[in-house]
């Protein structure tokens, strides 16, 4: 088992610390960022949420509909995730506001869904967008904020 090392401390300690200068600097955008990546999970959790209501509300079938419907919602975001790279480089910096778009788009959808094929085709919408705009700011989040300071950004 290895034994716990304690680190030493650099001759370069002080220039490893982040002045208070630097804090407003950085800050502003990591707040943005987490107060977006909130509204985005409770977004994310109103689809799963509210799926199951609109199937049994509109008559659209039984839970097992609606668990089928979730999955395409968790499928098609796998596959977006897995293409993520892909669009990135035909869409480089407008991937964030893409998504951004086509996550709204699915939610007007979805609020107006009476149908399942409507219910069904709003949430690969939305399933298809949330990593789109989600991993563009954890990727942003990642690459602006200064290694000395990635516990703030965490």
């Amino acid at each position: 088992m290895p034994e716990y090392q304690p680190r030493q401390k650099s001759a370069h300690a002080d220039s490893d610390r982040v002045t208070q200068h630097e804090h407003p600097k950085y800050l502003l955008p990591i707040i943005g960022s987490a107060v977006y990546c909130g509204l985005l999970t409770v977004g994310m959790s109103i689809v799963n949420v509210y799926t199951p209501y609109l199937v049994l509300a509109h008559h659209l079938g039984g839970s097992m509909t609606a668990s089928v419907i979730i999955t395409v919602y968790t499928l098609t975001s796998m596959v977006m995730g897995f293409l993520f790279g892909t669009f990135f480089h035909f869409l480089h910096r407008y991937i964030f506001l893409f998504g951004l778009f086509f996550m709204g788009v699915g939610a007007v959808f979805f609020y107006f869904a009476h149908g399942l094929v409507t219910l069904t085709l709003s949430v690969i919408v939305i399933g298809l967008s949330y990593p789109m705009a989600g991993t563009y700011l954890f990727n942003t989040i990642a690459n602006r904020v200064p290694q000395r300071m990635a516990g703030l950004s965490n």
